[in-house]
């Protein structure tokens, strides 16, 4: 069972660019109910519907029957696995007897539609049958059957199995067998690790057999998609689909310069969606749990459309939240219904401004800051003047956020009335980011031609009160929140918030201040994984994130390590030491690190959170679109400086 437990903590995942994905282990089983060969997207991005949760593969040599897939509890087809590789396109190799069956699968861009191929190649001297059933599931993503006899109502019929108002057509090149409509059991591991649902059904109502002669090579062709299929082979969607990376990565100033860098490129693809309501694209926040949100949209677009140089999405983006400011305030998370969109979050519109110059840095589109500088000026004033969830300018000209169960920055865990990360007050990155916006915003009106002082006037008096108010002198950083209730012990926790002071266009401290709190954050926060939320010397401090929805929730923030500040480090690293080799090279080694993880969880990905204490294995999201953006953004300082070392 230790073959197993490797193959079954890694993962592949393929996305459609709708919001729908494709993502199984290694071992070729579902580990949550979240997994889909074929995850539909009813509405881009987010409702969503496993219509195939997985497929059964068998291959029978003289009534033999042999399982190719892995299932808890039954199925055991990792024995027979000698080989598999994840490039962008996941490839199995099988070793039965004398039989090699070689799969490889691919979601088709654009559509709702997976291609699964199967190489078989039959050395023995009798001719062997290989099967596939699909299991279907046809209920909501992360929300399998638990009445398996409400199956009954599953129809198949010629091309397509049917369940109410869902269908799957299917494709194949093998002999298609109906069969009694059966469910399906299946116990979920990473599940019951998590405390969610640990338990699900399936159904099957049909199969596919193919016959191989002795001592013959054969392709089988099995497609599976939530409309009538126009593709002709398994092979039509793999080239596809690789395709699309490959072209995704071609647009990319620095490609072919490093290759973890290369492959982050082509993971950050993933992310990319349609979103049907506002006609335009957006970034998902991770898989399999997230949706798109405003908050992590403006965090990874940096890295995911303008590192990678897609600068026509990134302006697609800003668009739409630009189109939906209201009050001052951007959506943090835009329904898939007539219900308006929800805009609890304080950081999201400050970090428009930080997503705006970078992109006017790379497309000197001066028509697009021209046409957006109304909605800018009204999204200061409102901040000043005061706006939604107490969000308003003090007297010393600072931010402040929050009240009662409001939850507003990034680390937001309410569970029911438990703050177990009270921030009410004026916190360290939101003033970061509110003076970044301001002298952003001066610098704006002096490329349109204005002559407005105020920007710059105000953007003095918050970096006067900043740099008085957040600096600790003893603890040699900044202070994480100037707190409602002036709680001393609240405001001198060491978080990896401050990095953000660091790290963003236009900072404050003087560099002496600077080179502390980076020694400060190495000493307590820093991991080649990520940054811990909190120091592990806090009497606060979780060391592991692990457990029911409750355990999770109250270690999320309080030290649990997170990939995604980590590129705000090292970004931060390469500018204190000036972007000499020294530092250049000692971030590139730490880059190097990423290459394990690649390997584990999702390959290929970076993931959302790891354990405080011993970082060994990702957890939460298996793929987070901030945790890829940061570290490509890290790659792109140092390589598009020529100074690979």
């Amino acid at each position: 069972m230790e073959k197993l437990s490797t193959l079954e903590n890694q993962c592949f995942l393929q996305t459609n660019g709708l919001g729908g994905y494709c993502t199984q282990t290694m071992a070729y089983s579902c580990t949550r109910q979240d997994a889909a060969i074929l995850m539909r997207a009813k509405k881009a991005p987010n409702e969503r519907i496993n219509l195939v949760h997985r497929l059964e593969e068998q291959v029978i040599i003289d009534q033999q029957e042999y399982y190719l897939s892995s299932q808890q509890p039954k199925e055991n087809g990792f024995e027979y696995l000698v080989d598999y590789s994840m490039k962008d396109i996941p490839n199995w190799k099988y070793q039965v007897e004398d039989i090699t069956v070689e799969r490889k699968m691919a979601m088709y861009p654009l559509e709702n539609t997976t291609g699964i191929q199967y190489a078989i190649q039959n050395n023995s001297d009798h001719p062997i049958v290989f099967r596939v059933r699909p299991h279907f599931s046809f209920f909501e993503k992360g929300n399998l059957c638990q009445e398996p006899e409400v199956y009954k109502k599953v129809i198949f019929q010629k091309n397509q199995v049917r369940f109410h108002k869902e269908k799957v057509y299917f494709s194949t090149t093998g002999t298609v067998k109906k069969e009694e409509i059966m469910s399906h059991y299946s116990f979920y591991p990473h599940d019951a690790r998590d405390g969610r649902n640990e338990e699900g059904y399936t159904c099957t109502c049909m199969c596919i057999e193919y016959c191989v002669a002795p001592h013959t090579k054969k392709v089988l062709d099995f497609l599976l998609s939530d409309k009538k299929i126009s593709h002709t082979t398994s092979q039509e969607i793999l080239d596809a689909y690789q395709n699309s990376k490959d072209a995704f990565l071609e647009a990319c100033s620095f490609k072919g310069q490093e290759k973890l860098a290369d492959q982050l490129v082509k993971s950050a693809m993933d992310f990319i969606s349609q979103r049907d309501s506002t006609k335009s694209k957006t970034i998902i926040a991770g898989y399999p749990f997230f949706a798109d949100w405003g908050r992590d949209t403006m965090i990874a677009l940096p890295g995911i459309l303008l590192s990678t140089n897609h600068l026509d999405m990134a302006k697609d983006v800003l668009k739409t939240f630009l189109q939906y400011e209201k009050k001052g305030l951007i959506p943090n998370l835009f329904p898939e219904n007539s219900q308006e969109p929800m805009y609890n979050t304080v950081d999201a519109a400050l970090l428009l401004f930080e997503c705006m110059y970078l992109y006017y840095q790379k497309s000197h589109d001066i028509a697009f800051i021209q046409d957006s500088y109304s909605i800018l000026e009204d999204i200061l004033s409102w901040y000043k003047k005061g706006t939604d969830f107490a969000i308003y300018m003090d007297r010393d000209c600072l931010i402040h956020a929050g009240q009662g169960l409001d939850q507003v920055t990034w680390m937001d865990v309410r569970i029911n009335d438990i703050l177990p990360t009270p921030r009410h007050g004026k916190c360290v990155e939101i003033n970061a980011y509110w003076y970044n916006a301001l002298c952003i915003m001066d610098l704006f009106q002096n490329i349109l031609g204005k002559n407005n002082r105020e920007y710059k006037t105000l953007a003095n008096k918050v970096k006067h009160s900043f740099v008085t108010q957040f600096w600790n002198e003893e603890l040699g950083c900044c202070k994480d929140v100037l707190t409602d209730d002036f709680s001393i012990e609240i405001e001198n926790q060491i978080r990896c918030n401050q990095v953000w002071a660091l790290s963003l266009s236009f900072t404050m401290f003087d560099p002496e201040k600077e080179l502390r709190i980076l020694q400060t954050i190495e000493k307590h926060l820093y991991t080649p994984f990520g940054l811990r939320t909190l120091s592990p010397e806090d009497p606060d401090f979780h060391p592991k994130y692990e457990g029911n929805q409750f355990n999770r929730d109250m270690a999320y923030h309080q030290g649990t390590i997170w990939p995604y500040p980590l590129g705000a480090y090292y970004r931060a690293y390469l500018r204190i030491h000036q972007y000499g080799p020294e530092a250049i090279s000692y971030v590139k080694e730490q880059l190097n690190i990423l290459e394990h993880i690649f390997q584990e969880g999702c390959i290929n990905q970076i993931c959302e959170v790891y354990d405080g204490e011993k970082p060994t294995r990702s957890k939460g999201c298996f793929a987070q679109a901030w945790s890829v953006s940061e570290i490509l953004r890290v790659y792109e300082v140092i390589l598009e400086r020529g100074r690979v070392c």
